[in-house]
């Protein structure tokens, strides 16, 4: 493009720019009070679907108080209790299961259950049964259940019970097809009902609704929500809580939506722009030809930074525009000189970078490879632990067999102390292959119906005081922190066993003036013990290889137990960390 074209299109570009700035700025005030007017018609829509549902549901509530009210049902004989029931299912077609509970969750009468058009699976019923029975109703009061869909059914439903005064529960399976059908014909916005955990219950176009944006205002009024979707499309949104069952009516749309006639001013600015830009060109092509010298050196000075010399300077070309144009292209050339300074030093500070990124990369590939040192020597144990259940398993036969004809033996030699002693350890060797049969049939154990609350405190106490001797004697302290109560469910035997064999294997894992400390651990839902052995020699010890069995075993009552054994990282070298889980009880 030639010269004087150019000069042309920035002559025009320059009377432009306050209708450019105009356009904008009639489009950007047009769109704010469109926003504005249609959040506060968004937010007026929410608050309608909140109000709305609140007394569609607290309607029925009331309903069911008053018929529970009516009626004496504890002291009606049964087929007036049946009765009973009939008219509640019947009341509001809303409601298609209807049960009479006594204070233990025990049918007074048979549940009515389905309707003319509906009918109730077994599954469904069961799923209504479980979530009446994690409602905590206090006499006289009635509780809302959270929505969910069961199974064979679109729609969501509600679990709701009211209690009298003596204790007696009426339950009733709630659907909301209603407040489903409020939702869905909305034409100006997306609508949506969320639990109080921010979980969608309806939702009229899920594409726009996203639940975690509205967790924090479970409880109050939100009249303007912004977010982003997937696609990149900002969402403007507004949420009203709805007391009675704890949920959130929600009203969303995509605010280019809101924003359309500033849109359209934009469009109609932009063309009259466009206009009188062509004018600007014309008129501007007229006065090119009168500045074209010092533009060329100008060019000529610009080729020159093209070529590398930056910060290189033209010289002052008398006092209008034109020489404020050189003086902007000196004044650009020096920026460019200090800015190719900066990239330098920005490329060596991104250099130095990247050296330290290695070298972390090098620490955590180094961590990585001791951890996975770790679980192998771990599943190496488990392997041992795992083969002599299966010797114990092939063996026990020959040695039945060896016990039995030694027995026949004897029986026509009385005296031979030879017999005796081959008797002796066969029998011996029946008992060692029983004990491993036992342990490697403890995975497949059920949880027995006989087990009670175990302390494992108190279980730890007891083996430190049989294995405390042991200890000592191969020259290992233990070091006990004060424990709290440790309270699980589960056979204490066994888990004495348990704990005996992971201390007998870290024993055998220790060497003369090591330390073993035993601290409590706990987490949600769960309790446990930390075992941490200084001065360990497990890579060379064969005492420790040998103990392979003893920590299989124990990993095999702790699974019957719904617990686990975990040998963690050791952070200090030569040490070992052992951590044993079982399942916290829960009135602990």
């Amino acid at each position: 493009m030639r010269l004087s074209a150019r000069l042309s299109l920035l002559i025009a570009m320059a009377s432009l720019g306050p209708l450019l700035l105009l356009s904008l700025g009639a489009s950007r005030v047009g769109s704010q009070q469109m926003l504005v007017q249609v959040s506060e018609m968004q937010a007026s829509t929410v608050d309608g679907l909140a109000l709305s549902v609140d007394t569609w549901l607290s309607d029925r509530l009331e309903l069911l108080q008053q018929e529970l009210s009516l009626f004496d049902v504890e002291s009606l004989d049964p087929s007036n209790q049946a009765g009973f029931l009939q008219l509640v299912h019947r009341s509001m077609p809303a409601i298609h299961i209807a049960s009479l509970l006594n204070t233990d969750g025990v049918e007074i009468s048979p549940s009515v259950v389905g309707t003319a058009d509906e009918v109730v699976s077994a599954a469904r019923f069961t799923r209504f049964r479980q979530e009446v029975s994690q409602l905590e109703v206090a006499p006289g009061a009635v509780v809302v259940g959270t929505p969910y869909v069961p199974e064979g059914r679109r729609g969501p439903v509600l679990a709701v019970a009211a209690s009298t005064t003596t204790g007696a529960v009426l339950a009733v399976e709630l659907a909301l097809d209603e407040v489903a059908a409020r939702f869905s014909d909305n034409p100006a916005f997306s609508t949506a009902l969320l639990n109080a955990q921010g979980e969608i219950v309806l939702a009229q176009d899920m594409t726009v609704i996203r639940p975690e944006n509205f967790a924090p205002f479970t409880t109050v009024r939100a009249a303007e929500i912004r977010y982003t979707i997937s696609d990149g499309t900002e969402i403007i949104a507004a949420s009203a809580p709805i007391p009675h069952a704890s949920l959130i009516a929600v009203a969303a749309a995509p605010a280019s939506a809101m924003s359309l006639p500033g849109s359209q001013i934009q469009l109609q600015t932009t063309y009259f722009a466009a206009v009188a830009g062509l004018l600007s060109v014309v008129l501007g092509m007229g006065f090119a030809r009168q500045i074209s010298g010092p533009i060329v050196r100008l060019r000529d000075a610009a080729l020159e930074v093209a070529a590398g010399k930056l910060g290189g300077q033209v010289p002052e070309m008398g006092g209008d525009e034109l020489a404020e144009l050189g003086s902007s292209f000196n004044l650009m050339s020096t920026f460019l000189a200090q800015s190719a300074r900066e990239i330098s030093a920005k490329n060596d500070e991104i250099e130095a970078f990247n050296q330290e990124l290695q070298e972390r990369v090098e620490q955590r590939t180094a961590e990585l490879k001791q951890a996975q040192r770790a679980l192998v020597r771990s599943e190496k144990l488990a392997a041992v632990g795992e083969m002599g259940a299966g010797l114990a398993h092939e063996l026990n036969n020959p040695v039945a067999g060896i016990l039995g004809m030694t027995q026949l033996l004897q029986a026509r030699q009385p005296d031979d102390a030879m017999l005796a002693a081959i008797e002796r350890e066969a029998q011996r060797c029946r008992d060692i292959l029983a004990h491993l049969q036992r342990y490697s049939d403890v995975g497949d154990k059920a949880m027995g119906e006989n087990w009670g609350v175990v302390e494992l405190d108190v279980v730890l106490s007891g083996v430190l005081t049989l294995v405390g001797g042991p200890f000592r004697q191969r020259g290992i302290a233990v070091h006990l922190e004060p424990l709290p109560k440790l309270r699980t469910r589960g056979d204490r035997a066994a888990l004495g066993r348990a704990v005996a064999q992971v201390l007998t294997s870290l024993r055998a894992a220790g060497c003369r003036g090591g330390q073993l400390d035993i601290s409590p651990l706990t987490r949600p839902g769960s309790i446990g013990l930390c075992f941490v052995l200084s001065g360990a020699v497990i890579e060379k010890s064969d005492d420790w290889m040998a103990s392979g069995m003893g920590l299989w075993s124990a990993r095999q009552v702790l699974a019957a137990h719904s617990g686990e054994l975990i040998e963690a990282s050791a952070a200090v070298p030569g040490t070992a960390s052992w951590l044993l889980w079982l399942p916290a009880l829960s009135n602990a």
